[in-house]
């Protein structure tokens, strides 16, 4: 091969890849195709923490031998599962939106396969809204009976 064929192939490879991204980047408004893997896995790898998280404040407030002790657990184990459980709704709803912007495109294989399967119930949405509202929410309700003295120490 001379220089010159190399020359011609070397340009026509960039054109061509050029070319396949625009037309790929045109799909999407951002710039770049979302990836929906990481938002994913991020959730899952989060959800998981905050269970853990949850099941330590539960057992705190479990042995916790008095009052003040009890209000603090509780009190700290609230304001960090907010803080958590406010980044896996937030990567839920970017989640969604991707999803729904995979779903615009009738011929997206994502689009074909979800249609085809007719999902009725979406897993996600509960992992990804139902379950930080319900451990935020009852940490908040142990935290007013705490306060109150309607949850008191073993």
């Amino acid at each position: 091969m001379t220089k010159k064929h190399f020359t011609i192939l070397i340009s026509f490879e960039k054109y061509i890849s050029n070319h396949v991204l625009k037309k790929k980047l045109k799909k999407n408004e951002l710039g770049y195709i979302p990836r929906k893997g990481l938002y994913r896995k991020f959730i899952e790898s989060t959800v998981q923490f905050f269970l853990i998280f949850y099941s330590i404040v539960i057992a705190g407030t479990l042995n916790a031998k008095t009052q003040f002790y009890l209000t603090i657990v509780l009190f700290i184990g609230l304001i960090i599962c907010v803080m958590l459980g406010a980044t896996i709704i937030r990567a839920q709803k970017k989640l969604d939106l991707i999803l729904e912007d995979l779903f615009a495109d009738p011929d997206n294989p994502i689009a074909l396969v979800t249609n085809k399967a007719k999902k009725k119930f979406s897993v996600g949405k509960v992992i990804g809204y139902i379950i930080p509202i319900f451990c935020t929410g009852t940490l908040l309700l142990a935290f007013i009976f705490s306060l109150t003295g309607g949850l008191k120490p073993q």
